[in-house]
């Protein structure tokens, strides 16, 4: 299971190898399962009856688009710092220093685990490092603004992943769920003014129709945007199916810097390899080279049947 993941996706990897050396462990005292088996099992059980989630449930997603949302994620972080992140991150710094707290790996990758990768920690490290150095003031107030835009820089990144998450694998499986037993709706935020509307209001009467098991509105036609946002797309595949379908591609024409074949990860990059520039000029290249060899095997037939022919009038 390990091997279908991309390299660069250390997590998944090292799950995966967990789950599947505990399950390895496992099968010789009782009956144990690969992950990939695991998955696989699952998604014929939703083929065949359908996703069955343990309770009924109602899912709200409050939705802003990102003209909307960014202005409001900067001024969060804004407020985030006035309210006492320097003073958390201070904190955190200190119990490192006191060996309260080990830090996981090296370099950038101690950022990649447990509280570390919280937004906010890595981007004011170098402004904590300058001031712990004992920096002036004037060059602690630069790096504080440019670490401050890094932050809501970060912070804009992850509201855009949680759509993305939201759209690729949630909304997927909602809609395999059997008898429409989970049920999304989208709630339109992207005006404050208009919040008790458009969204305390709708919610409070979806709410009680779910709990009193009415009739339910149609997510799609609560408002204009869920009608775009929810719409169900061709290639969206629940999070069992994705996994089962992703797989490596190997392009027999292209190479990697070590001159070995090369593996490209997913159907994304597949295709992005396929229309890139390189690739194409490559095949150009070797059609180039073929048409040329074949021209220049056509040119020695040729003496050879000037030889002959010379060879026959003596």
């Amino acid at each position: 299971m390990a091997n279908k993941w991309h390299p660069s996706d250390r997590r998944k990897i090292l799950r995966s190898l967990k789950v599947d050396i505990l399950a390895w462990i496992s099968i010789h005292h009782q009956t144990g399962q690969l992950q990939s088996d695991i998955i696989k099992s699952q998604q014929e059980n939703i083929e065949t009856e359908g996703l069955k989630p343990r309770y009924k449930s109602l899912i709200f997603w409050i939705y802003s688009d990102s003209v909307n949302l960014n202005p409001r994620l900067d001024k969060r972080v804004d407020q985030m710092i006035d309210t006492g992140l320097f003073e958390e991150i201070k904190d955190l710094r200190q119990r490192v220093v006191q060996g309260r707290v080990t830090i996981p790996g090296y370099e950038m990758e101690k950022y990649q685990r447990g509280l570390w990768q919280a937004i906010g920690y890595k981007e004011f490290d170098p402004y904590f490092n300058e001031l712990e150095a004992g920096k002036s003031d004037a060059e602690l107030e630069k790096i504080k603004k440019d670490c401050t835009e890094r932050m809501k820089a970060a912070t804009r990144r992850y509201a855009k992943r949680q759509v993305q998450w939201i759209r690729n694998k949630l909304l997927p499986t909602v809609y395999h769920s059997d008898n429409d037993d989970v049920m999304v709706y989208l709630l339109d935020a992207n005006d404050i003014d208009t919040w008790n509307i458009n969204v305390r209001d709708k919610a409070i009467e979806i709410a009680r129709a779910f709990q009193s098991d009415s009739t339910m509105p149609d997510p799609f036609t609560i408002n204009d945007i869920a009608a775009t946002i929810l719409s169900k797309s061709k290639d969206a595949m629940d999070t069992q199916t994705r996994v089962l379908s992703w797989k490596k591609y190997t392009c027999d024409v292209c190479k990697d810097d070590k001159g070995e074949v090369l593996v490209l990860n997913g159907d994304k990059e597949w295709e992005q390899h396929k229309k890139s520039r390189y690739h194409r000029k490559y095949i150009k290249h070797l059609r180039v080279e073929e048409m040329r060899k074949a021209y220049m095997n056509s040119k020695k037939v040729e003496a050879k049947i000037r030889a002959l022919s010379v060879l026959q009038i003596e």
